[in-house]
């Protein structure tokens, strides 16, 4: 009997260290994502990085074009357009420039 009783204690000792672990490794987890969080914050108010507030310029121009890109791989007929749209964008911007617009943005459909 005496040993039924230690051999019931054994498991539940393992099962409570183990979730204590866990609970402490899950902790840890988080208080280092805080961290992480709390020093991105910091370089974008110093304005070294863009973390939340996204103020980079031109990013979701680049995922079009990233995206542009992929699709021109799986249908080869889109890498005419994605040429023919790169080249409106070069034109526009060079007449833009040569106008004294600062963005160099042109509407090249208007009449």
């Amino acid at each position: 009997m005496a040993t039924d009783s230690v051999v019931d204690e054994a498991p539940t000792s393992v099962i409570e260290w183990s979730q204590a672990t866990g609970i402490t490794w899950i902790g840890g987890v988080l208080a280092v994502l805080l961290l992480l969080h709390l020093l991105a914050s910091w370089a974008e108010k110093k304005g070294w990085i863009h973390y939340r507030r996204g103020g980079g310029k031109g990013t979701g121009a680049a995922m079009s074009n990233a995206l542009a890109e992929f699709e021109a791989v799986l249908n080869p007929a889109a890498e005419h357009r994605i040429v023919e749209e790169h080249s409106q964008a070069i034109l526009r911007s060079e007449i833009g420039q040569s106008l004294g617009d600062e963005e160099g943005a042109v509407d090249l459909q208007s009449d």
